[in-house]
């Protein structure tokens, strides 16, 4: 006798306190600073001239 088992993928919720709430204008005052002032590299163009998309999540 064969039985198949579904199995579904665990969901996991999350919420900020307000201590963390009141953390997001620092936040993004951190971003908005970051943009203005730190340069990223552009990425290395491949042998034919060919630029690799960036990795997903990178």
């Amino acid at each position: 006798m064969n039985s198949q088992h579904t199995v579904a993928p665990v969901h996991v919720e999350s919420h900020l306190t307000a201590k963390g709430h009141e953390l997001e204008p620092a936040i993004e005052a951190l971003v908005a600073w970051s943009g203005r002032w730190i340069t990223l590299p552009e990425p290395a163009a491949t042998p034919g001239g060919v630029v690799p998309a960036p990795a997903p999540g990178g």
